[in-house]
């Protein structure tokens, strides 16, 4: 197996299982002129959904990743070459996301999260800007 396909089966067995324990996320937008809105987050699907001054935008988001490689350098001694690479993928706790309505609307953020958390800040595209909040508890099994 190749290292890309080693990356490509790590990563995708990484995004499975942790979508398989994520539920959606509901959040708040919280307006500097005390307009205020309701939206989710869907793990699942990296999808995004708010409802603000009347209109339902729809959208997606994107978390930061990417993947490190390292490789064991050569003994000097014996000068035999490297005998293993190791893959490391990086995700962050930072996303960014689109969302648009079907007037043409649309509304860009930028949040930090962790665990069923976010906090964030969405800006419209007349300028007005809105504090993202979400804080839910997750489930537990009695």
């Amino acid at each position: 197996m190749s290292r890309r396909q080693r990356a490509l089966a790590s990563l995708m067995s990484t995004l499975f299982l942790s979508s398989c324990a994520m539920t959606p996320v509901p959040f708040a937008l919280y307006g500097q002129d005390h307009t205020d809105g309701t939206g989710t987050l869907d793990p699942r699907h990296g999808s995004i959904q708010a409802t603000l001054d009347g209109r339902d935008y729809h959208g997606f988001y994107i978390v930061g990743h990417g993947t490190a490689v390292t490789s064991t350098p050569p003994d000097p001694f014996f000068g035999f070459p490297p005998m293993m690479d190791s893959m490391v993928d990086i995700s962050t706790n930072s996303a960014r996301a689109t969302m648009s309505s079907d007037d043409g609307s649309r509304i860009s953020c930028q949040f930090l999260f962790q665990g069923h958390r976010a906090l964030g800040d969405c800006q419209t595209t007349s300028g007005k800007h809105y504090q993202m909040v979400a804080e839910t508890k997750e489930k537990t099994n009695p």
